[in-house]
């Protein structure tokens, strides 16, 4: 009799231990320090057992942001569940980002995804790292470009400055030089006229 009594404390002691160290039996990660039995955000299912939330998201890990975009905003107007329509939403604005062909959007998209943070950030729309983590990468270069067209944008008002001094010296130096002409022709006129016999001025 000891020995099925030693098998099930075994068993149980390997469920508490593996629960406690954050591993499920089927091997779904749980969080610590809040909610034991809560799973952790990067994990949830996205799809909510959506359809067209499922192929949004299929269309966005083949990279096909154009489509999923579409996707996740057909998937907001025909949803009536707030957790999908915060999904969806958060979709469309980093499908659009992605899929952004000009620094415009960029920014349209990024003002979007601004509106989304408290939210986000207070915790009512889980973030996926693997939907995030090429979004980051574009947001990043965007602001590194944007950087970069800072310091181009400085260096075109300084060199425009100087440009500007430039004309002016030119400008000036014109009038003196028209000034020198005007009195080399009149020293001209007057050698000429000295030059001429019995001219006396």
């Amino acid at each position: 009799m000891r020995r099925p009594f030693r098998t099930i404390a075994f068993v149980l002691t390997v469920l508490l231990i593996t629960t406690l160290l954050g591993c499920s039996p089927r091997g779904t990660p749980w969080r610590l320090g809040g909610d034991l039995f809560h799973p952790a955000l990067g994990e949830l299912d996205w799809s909510l057992g959506h359809d067209r939330l499922a192929r949004a998201l299929s269309a966005y890990q083949r990279e096909d942001y154009v489509e999923a975009r579409s996707l996740f905003l057909r998937a907001a107007l025909e949803t009536d569940k707030v957790d999908i329509l915060d999904r969806a939403m958060l979709g469309a604005v980093l499908s659009g980002l992605l899929s952004a062909e000009d620094v415009d959007a960029i920014e349209r998209h990024l003002r979007d995804f601004d509106h989304l943070a408290l939210r986000l950030g207070a915790g009512d729309v889980p973030l996926n790292p693997d939907l995030m983590r090429p979004v980051l990468q574009v947001a990043l270069e965007f602001h590194a470009a944007r950087q970069d067209s800072r310091v181009l944008r400085t260096e075109f008002e300084v060199k425009s400055k100087q440009v500007a001094a430039l004309r002016e010296e030119v400008t000036l130096l014109r009038s003196q030089v028209e000034e020198l002409e005007a009195l080399f022709q009149f020293l001209e006129q007057q050698k000429r006229q000295l030059s001429v016999p019995g001219v006396v001025n």
